[in-house]
């Protein structure tokens, strides 16, 4: 790879979009010139794909469309694992399930849970009553359309997820969920 190379860039940046991000996209990175790494285009993607974004506090709805404020820094070390999913997503309720019986006694401890429905208004009575019948016993929140996540990363794929560390800075992301224990031992 040359390290002015657009085009090693626009191959960089695809292979991230169609494959999910990969911890070494971020090694490759710090292969390319400095005149690359100051391009808007790959600013834009940084802002959307790489780590270590900073999220303080997000904006999103309660069940009964209520305004709160989630903050991610903690004091007690917790780190944050929010889990994006919609009502018609069938891998979203099976992987919620899943985190349910599997994993979530195991990491409660040392992870705060969090799901956010990224479904429009009008669905959101469906939306709880999927939750009723999953028995989620983690935080439930609403960001319709995911309006306000849209300013740190997009949504492309679900089911979807972010894990923060207790400084609220994303330290992961489309996390195989079969594997979320082993971070945690």
């Amino acid at each position: 790879m040359h390290p002015k190379s657009y085009v090693a860039l626009f191959a960089m940046i695809d292979q991230t979009f169609n494959y999910h991000y990969s911890p070494k996209i971020k090694e490759i990175a710090g292969y390319f010139d400095t005149m690359i790494l100051q391009t808007k285009g790959f600013k834009y993607f940084e802002n959307q794909y790489l780590l270590n974004t900073l999220i303080l506090s997000l904006n999103v709805k309660n069940s009964k469309d209520e305004n709160v404020n989630i903050q991610f820094v903690r004091t007690d070390g917790k780190y944050t694992l929010i889990d994006f999913w919609f009502r018609g997503c069938i891998g979203c309720l099976n992987e919620m399930k899943e985190i349910k019986d599997k994993y979530f006694a195991n990491i409660e401890k040392k992870v705060r849970l969090i799901s956010i429905c990224t479904d429009v208004l009008e669905v959101v009575p469906e939306s709880i009553k999927v939750l009723r019948k999953l028995n989620i016993p983690w935080e439930n929140y609403w960001d319709y359309d995911a309006s306000s996540f849209m300013k740190y990363t997009n949504i492309y794929v679900y089911p979807s997820n972010l894990l923060l560390n207790n400084f609220g800075y994303v330290i992961a992301k489309d996390l195989d969920i079969r594997n979320i224990d082993l971070l945690f031992k």
